[in-house]
């Protein structure tokens, strides 16, 4: 039996599927299905990582709060989520990734019901804080759930599936957002997850996934470790997100947290990050490309609805389809992409999509998308494309330096380099946008200043990953 029809009971959805070539027939159809099944769970994951921002002035008048009270809601999900996710894969890397994505369904599942259920604001805050742990426990496992006893052909398939989840998500949650609050309210954001979720959990339950495929034994994780990274991610974060007389403080914290967290790693018998993976050029070459990619990723799915509200008070529902042309091009061409990894390095990839995001931005900052609609689905479908071939390429290579003893951690270090991508270009794109808004016709110089910093930073991590893979080459 097919897995549209195990898990699929709608023919539509069935049909988009087999399009994007999520099925793959030199692949087992247990292998297929569990890749399909990790890759869905991050899609939920992911999604919720976005799909709230475009609901906060709703959340802000039906609170009756300030902005600032009411963007709790996101800075609590993302503190969690950054701060315990890669302790989740190191733990998937000792004791196999089923049991944590398993129960990290279900804390997701009970915490969107809850979420949607919020009769108060503290509620709401709450339930989003205990969302972003079990979201971390989804992001930091469901790579290695996928790629646990595969070979390396399968598992370059593989991540092409997990890149297309991974990339959809974030993307699609202020789209899907927009239609929702259109049709329903605020609450439809969370229960959303609840049809998806539900049925992923009973089937996720009946299968049973190989044990990780070790070379050795894999060490136990330093709760010092552990609890000094999440103290310098939280730190870090709150001193991007909350501006004040605290900032300081927290800047200064997050430092010398840092610094600590350096120190340890160094010293430890348990490193959190395996020794090996410290000497790899390429390995942190594309660590700090995905933390570019995914910060400029939230910039491209954040200025946008703020360009069509003042260009014509567009709907959300309006604003939320133009911004489907991104997520469109990464649907239709993740998995082609993929296969380039067969005669193409991962390096040389990578290198072609971050060339195509930053030319997408380049016209965006220079023509400030000229009122024009046409114009910026054009250029955000560039940058869906260049996506779309970036993402497979930078899982595929940093689970290639990693090894298989490594796959949960390395798998997770992606995923928190992408939500620190996404808080620290979130708050340099408010801080363009707000200044921009207090000056004189400088709303659309906000606009073009976002949209070149985002070209700026693509083009540096071009810069130093073509000199890593030079030098790799060489």
């Amino acid at each position: 039996m097919g897995i549209d029809r195990v898990f699929l009971p709608y023919p539509v959805i069935s049909m988009v599927l087999k399009i994007i070539s999520v099925y793959d027939h030199s692949m087992t159809t247990h292998s297929q299905r569990i890749v399909w099944m990790a890759g869905l769970g991050l899609f939920l994951a992911t999604l919720d990582t976005g799909i709230i921002n475009i609901a906060l002035p709703t959340l802000q008048i039906a609170w009756h709060t300030t902005a600032v009270t009411i963007a709790w809601t996101v800075v609590a999900y993302t503190v969690t989520l950054a701060g315990t996710v890669l302790f989740w894969g190191r733990l998937a890397d000792r004791i196999g990734p089923q049991r944590i994505f398993w129960w990290g369904l279900i804390g997701f599942t009970v915490t969107s019901g809850l979420c949607g259920a919020a009769p108060t604001l503290e509620w709401l805050i709450v339930a989003r804080t205990l969302q972003g742990l079990a979201s971390a426990m989804i992001q930091g496992t469901a790579i290695a759930l996928a790629t646990v006893g595969l070979t390396p052909a399968h598992r370059k398939l593989a991540t092409g599936t997990l890149a297309l989840f991974q990339g959809l998500g974030p993307v699609m949650g202020p789209a899907l957002g927009g239609f929702l609050l259109t049709w329903t309210s605020w609450r439809g954001l969370f229960w959303i997850n609840l049809p998806v979720s539900i049925p992923l959990i009973v089937v996720l339950a009946r299968r049973k996934i190989p044990p990780p495929l070790r070379t050795g034994e894999v060490p136990a994780t330093s709760v010092t470790g552990n609890g000094l990274l999440m103290l310098t991610i939280c730190t870090g974060l709150l001193a991007l997100t909350r501006p004040g007389s605290m900032r300081a403080l927290w800047i200064a914290t997050a430092m010398v947290a840092a610094v600590g967290t350096l120190w340890w790693e160094r010293r430890a018998q348990t490193p959190l990050i395996p020794r090996g993976l410290w000497s790899s050029w390429m390995f942190w070459a594309a660590v700090g490309a995905i933390v570019i990619v995914g910060g400029a990723t939230a910039l491209g799915f954040m200025v946008p609805p703020y360009m069509l509200y003042r260009w014509g008070h567009w709907a959300p529902w309006q604003i939320g389809l133009i911004n489907l042309s991104a997520p469109l091009m990464l649907v239709v061409f993740s998995r082609p992409a993929s296969r380039l990894l067969d005669r193409q390095s991962a390096g040389r990839v990578m290198l072609g999509g971050l060339g195509l995001m930053a030319g997408a931005f380049a016209v965006l900052a220079i023509t400030g998308g000229n009122r024009s609609p046409i114009l910026l689905v054009l250029c955000l479908g560039s940058y869906g494309l260049g996506a779309a071939a970036f993402f497979p390429a930078n899982l595929t290579a940093i689970l290639d330096v990693a090894g298989r003893d490594a796959q949960g951690v390395s798998g997770a270090l992606q995923r928190m380099a992408i939500n620190l991508g996404t808080a620290i270009d979130a708050a340099a794109v408010g801080a363009f946008l707000v200044h921009g808004a207090q000056v004189r016709h400088g709303v659309q110089a906000g606009v073009r200043t976002s949209w070149a910093y985002g070209m700026t930073t693509l083009l540096a991590a071009m810069v130093g990953l073509w000199m890593v893979h030079h030098r790799r080459e060489t």
